[in-house]
C-alpha cells in the first residue's frame, strides 16, 4: 500500500510517478546522448575519440567504451528500451569520472566538482530501482490490453 496520493485531476498515483520517471529519463538521458556524441563521433564540436584519450590519458579502446556507452546508454534510458541495464552502465561510467576527475576538485561545479556528476548518479539509481515506467518506447509497440 502506498501512501502516495496523486495530485487532483489526474488518474492514480502510479500514473503520476510513470511521468515523473520519464522527465527523470528525459533529464539523464539528454545529456548523456549529447556527450557520448560528442565524444565518439565528435559530434557538437567534441574531440572525437583519439582527442578524448589524449585528454584524459585514457586508452583509446577506454575512451571508445566511455563515449558509446554514455551514448547508447543514454539513448536506452531515454527511450525506456533497457533502461536498467542502459542506467547501471551510465553509473560506472560516472563514478569512474567522479573518482579520476571530479573528486580532486571537492563538490562545487562551477569548480568541476562532483555536484552535477552526483545528480546524475542519484537519476541512475532512481531508474535501476524504479524502472522505466510504463511510458516507454516499447509501449508504442505492445499489444493493448482489452479492458472489460
Amino acid at each position: 500500500m502506498s501512501v502516495y496520493t496523486a495530485p487532483s485531476g489526474t488518474k492514480s498515483a502510479a500514473e503520476t510517478i510513470d511521468w515523473v520517471l520519464l522527465v527523470a529519463r528525459i533529464a539523464l538521458g539528454v545529456p548523456f546522448i549529447f556527450h557520448g556524441a560528442s565524444i565518439a563521433f565528435g559530434a557538437f564540436g567534441g574531440p572525437g575519440l583519439s582527442g578524448f584519450s589524449a585528454f584524459t590519458h585514457l586508452p583509446l579502446p577506454v575512451a571508445a567504451l566511455v563515449g558509446y556507452g554514455e551514448f547508447l546508454g543514454g539513448l536506452g534510458v531515454l527511450f525506456g528500451v533497457l533502461a536498467r541495464p542502459a542506467a547501471a552502465g551510465l553509473l560506472l561510467i560516472m563514478l569512474g569520472a567522479i573518482v579520476t576527475v571530479h573528486l580532486k576538485h571537492g563538490y562545487d561545479v562551477q569548480k568541476q566538482g562532483i555536484e552535477y556528476p552526483l545528480t546524475l548518479v542519484f537519476l541512475e539509481i532512481m531508474i535501476l530501482i524504479a524502472g522505466p515506467g510504463l511510458l516507454n518506447a516499447l509501449a508504442l509497440v505492445r499489444p493493448k490490453k482489452d479492458t472489460v
